[in-house]
Parts: structure tokens; C-alpha cells; sequence
């Protein structure tokens, strides 16, 4: 399936497959920021242990996808 977008030969298909890959991506990144501190209150690193991963991330995402 993921070939079949990439080489359907429309480049809004390909666009749209990687933009929701990198959506996923940052849900993700957002579950590991989250999830510890909701289970364990002593676990207040894991807010800034993917702060700088996930802000250099956000970056390049948003500047391959700028219009």
C-alpha cells in the first residue's frame, strides 16, 4: 500500500502519506512526553528529556511541508 501512494503518480498522494506519518510520529513523541508523568509524578525529567528532539522535529516537519 505504501508503494502504491508513492508511485500512484500524484504527488498530493505522496504528500498527504508523509504528512501523516510525521502526524504519527509527533503523537508519539507526545505519548512518551505524557504518559510517565500521568503514571508517576516523580517522573518530571521525561518532560524535558524530548523537548529538544521533538522541537527540532516539529521544525523540519513544518518546513517540508511549507507551502
Amino acid at each position: 500500500m505504501l508503494l502504491q501512494f508513492v508511485f500512484i503518480g500524484r504527488r498530493v498522494y505522496a504528500t498527504s502519506l508523509v504528512f501523516v506519518l510525521h502526524l504519527q510520529t509527533i503523537v508519539f513523541f507526545v505519548f512518551l512526553l505524557f504518559m510517565p508523568w500521568m503514571e508517576d509524578g516523580d517522573a518530571g525529567w521525561i518532560d524535558w528529556a524530548f523537548t529538544l528532539p521533538l522541537g527540532v522535529y516539529l521544525f523540519l516537519a513544518l518546513k517540508l511541508f511549507k507551502a
